[in-house]
């Protein structure tokens, strides 16, 4: 019962010697704490006489590359000619919509008055 115990001893302290080496050399390359630290020296604000040297007139600052447009809108005439309306209604010229009159009659707000309308539009139109 002795040997297995030694060997478990000697399997883990084989396997903790390269873990012990290395935080030695960790804590050897540890920064000092008295050890100066390199701080950047501030920027310093441009007087106006430098900033007016360091200018570029008016006109002189162009792009890197050409600018790319983003979409591009022909400015010529174009082949296809758009569909009149009364083409896409068929030959009859209905639309199949709304009639404008009876909307109008429907629209009333008295209800002697909507009557009076939808009649008027079902008497067929008089001639003069």
């Amino acid at each position: 019962m002795n040997k297995p115990c030694v060997s478990l001893l000697a399997a883990a302290l084989l396997a903790l010697t390269p873990l012990c080496a290395m935080a030695q050399a960790a804590a050897d390359t540890a920064p000092v704490a008295s050890a100066a630290k390199t701080v950047k020296p501030a920027t310093r604000l441009l007087t106006p006489a430098e900033k007016r040297e360091s200018a570029t007139l008016p006109g002189e600052l162009r792009p890197e590359g050409q600018a790319t447009p983003q979409f591009s809108i022909p400015l010529g005439s174009t082949t296809a000619k758009p569909s009149s309306p009364t083409a896409k209604r068929g030959k009859n010229g209905s639309s199949g919509g709304v009639n404008d009159a009876v909307a109008r009659c429907h629209a009333e707000a008295d209800e002697t008055a909507r009557a009076k309308c939808l009649d008027r539009l079902a008497q067929p139109a008089a001639k003069p």
